[in-house]
C-alpha cells in the first residue's frame, strides 16, 4: 500500500500544482477586467485632477494603514485605509465614491 502512494505522489502533487496555476489565472483575468472597469468609470465621472488627487489619497492611505496599523489584522487594516481615503476625498469634494465598495486583503 505504501509503494502505490509513494509511486501516485508526484503525480498528484503536479495535478494540483497545474490546478492551482490554472485557478491563479483565472482569478488574475477577473481582478485584471475588474480593474479596467474601475478604471473607465473613474474616467467618466471625474476629471484627471480629481483622479491625481484619488491616486495620492489612495497611496497616502495604504502607507498609513500599512504603518499605523501594523499589528491590525482581518479587515482593520483596508477599513482604516479606506475610512481615511473617505473623509480625505470627501474634505476635498469628491464624493462620488460608492458607499458599498468592499476591500479585500
Amino acid at each position: 500500500m505504501q509503494t502505490i502512494i509513494e509511486t501516485v505522489q508526484p503525480y498528484v502533487n503536479t495535478i494540483v500544482t497545474a490546478a492551482a496555476g490554472v485557478l491563479t489565472a483565472f482569478v488574475l483575468g477577473d481582478l485584471n477586467k475588474l480593474k479596467i472597469k474601475a478604471n473607465v468609470w473613474l474616467e467618466a465621472r471625474t476629471t484627471a485632477a480629481q483622479r491625481e488627487v484619488i491616486h495620492k489619497v489612495a497611496g497616502e492611505a495604504f502607507a498609513l494603514a500599512q504603518t499605523a496599523f501594523k499589528e491590525a489584522g482581518g479587515e482593520r487594516k483596508p477599513q482604516e485605509a479606506l475610512q481615511y481615503a473617505s473623509l480625505t476625498l470627501s474634505s476635498q469634494g469628491i464624493v462620488s465614491i460608492p458607499s458599498r465598495v468592499k476591500v479585500c486583503n
